[in-house]
């Protein structure tokens, strides 16, 4: 007898109250620790790298604020180089960075102006805006005044007009204050970097240790569990082995005490028989029928005692599996039964196309005789008596046969007592039996991976359900698989 494997089902409520225990309580509390702070340190790194982009962007920004006061002081001195080679020199030529000075300045004026947004920066633009035009008004009327006269004229008034040199300065220094405050501005950013890429580097060391402790902890987790499954594994292979060894002891028991019955029952019977022979006629009528009723309980003891050797046998038997075709069963079934019916009963059959099936030709012969004899006794009193024997499509793998009748059904409350052996739902003096038929035929059904189940109601018929297995396929010369070929014969349909 092979090992009992057990699962249990997700639904089942001890499934959830195995996940939910005290261990895996601790486990789940861990990882969702961790799963927070794991979360906390991503959303810090995600922070970290908004706050790295925004400081670069201001960074980038600040370089350009810088990089065009640059570009206006230099378009700012190109008005004095120009103005002041020109005055020495006397050559036109040399007031080419004045004319380009004065046509570019407004148009780098107005685009400091949009980069500008601080009010100290607005104002210093502001008073810068003035020096350079001032500027550039004193330089057009230097070269206006060498155009209309002559250079020394235009000397002179450069050396009487020393607040214009001053102006000069002041441009300069004006210029060098902004990119100084630039400067600072871009070093504050940069300590922000700084600061934030520390900030990133930590939540980036952190989040790799918290990895490596989330690795170790399912490893541990997947380890613990394992070796639970090992132990419950040995622990579930020892109880299996135990059983098994016990099934085989009380086996054996039963195959001996059923054996050893048998002898003095058979003296019971071959006594109370020569009683009735020999002293029948002096006995009185109460004596007759005590002797009577010591015949009959012997007799039904060997049915129990024979019932009880052929459960025992039915655990050692090994099966002989072959395709069986159902069709032909279930008729020589039915013809067995009828054989020993009383010929007035009117049964009306309804048999329908049944399939081939993988199996032992001897046991399944015994399911359905079993059966189909239950059948044809629990519906003794009804006239006629109906009695359906068809395939019913349930479950994908599965092949389903369905034996129905109209006879007195039983009460569902009773169900869990059906397969028992020696159990009966009804009294011996209503159906002859041995309450050991059904549990023959749940045991021969669980032995080749099938299953019964039955639904009834009182005095309105009752329904069994076989189950067997889909058979494997069969394979050809070629090695290409077919599925057996469902045989369509059936039995008389005939009372």
């Amino acid at each position: 007898m092979s090992p009992v494997r057990t699962r249990i089902d997700r639904y089942h409520p001890q499934h959830w109250t195995f996940l939910w225990s005290p261990t895996n309580r601790q486990l789940i509390g861990i990882f969702s620790l961790i799963g927070l702070l794991a979360l906390g340190v991503v959303g810090l790194a995600y922070r970290s790298a908004r706050t790295a982009q925004r400081i670069k962007t201001e960074i980038d920004f600040t370089f350009n604020v810088r990089d065009q006061i640059e570009h206006v002081e230099t378009l700012a001195r190109g008005l004095q180089i120009g103005t002041r080679g020109y005055l020495l020199a006397g050559e036109m030529a040399l007031l080419q960075p004045y004319d380009v000075a004065r046509t570019e300045l407004p148009n780098a004026l107005a685009e400091l102006e949009t980069l500008l947004s601080n009010d100290s920066h607005t104002a210093k633009l502001v008073r810068l805006r003035e020096l350079i035009a001032q500027d550039i008004a004193y330089r057009e009327e230097l070269v206006s005044t060498v155009e209309t006269t002559d250079l020394a004229t235009a000397r002179a008034l450069v050396a009487n007009r020393i607040e214009v040199r001053k102006s000069q300065d002041l441009i300069s220094k004006l210029c060098e204050d902004m990119k100084q405050d630039a400067t600072d501005l871009l070093n504050k950013y940069r300590d922000s970097q700084t600061a934030n890429d520390r900030i990133a580097a930590v939540a980036q060391t952190v989040i790799t240790l918290m990895m490596l402790m989330g690795t170790w902890g399912i490893y541990l987790y997947v380890r613990y569990h394992l070796d639970q499954r090992r132990s419950a594994e040995v622990q579930l292979a020892a109880k299996n082995e135990t059983l098994v060894e016990a099934n085989q002891e009380l086996e054996s028991f039963c195959y001996s005490v059923s054996h050893d019955l048998r002898a003095p029952l058979r003296h019971i019977q071959g006594y109370a028989q020569m009683l009735q022979k020999n002293a029948g006629d002096s006995l009185t009528a109460k004596a007759q029928r005590h002797l009577l009723v010591i015949s009959d309980a012997a007799a039904e003891m060997g049915r129990l005692i024979d019932d009880l050797l052929a459960f025992s046998r039915l655990g050692r038997a090994q099966l002989s599996l072959d395709r069986i075709d159902l069709d032909g069963i279930v008729k020589d079934c039915i013809e067995r039964v009828l054989r020993t019916t009383p010929p007035e009963r009117k049964i009306e059959w309804s048999v329908g196309s049944l399939p081939t099936v993988e199996g032992d030709r001897a046991m399944l012969t015994q399911v359905f005789t079993n059966l189909i004899s239950n059948a044809v006794k629990y519906t003794g009193p009804r006239d006629p008596a109906r009695i359906e024997i068809t395939r019913r499509q349930e479950k994908p793998g599965v092949i389903t046969i369905e034996i129905a009748d109209n006879g007195v059904g039983f009460d569902m409350k009773y169900l869990p007592k059906l397969f028992g052996v020696f159990q009966r739902l009804h009294r011996s003096d209503e159906f002859e039996g041995t309450g050991v038929g059904l549990a023959l035929v749940r045991r021969i059904l669980t032995k080749h991976g099938g299953s019964i189940r039955a639904q009834a109601e009182k005095d309105r018929g009752a329904q069994f359900f076989v189950n067997f297995p889909s058979p494997r396929p069969l394979r050809t010369k070629t090695g290409a698989s077919r599925s057996p070929a469902l045989a369509t014969s059936h039995p008389p349909s005939s009372s």
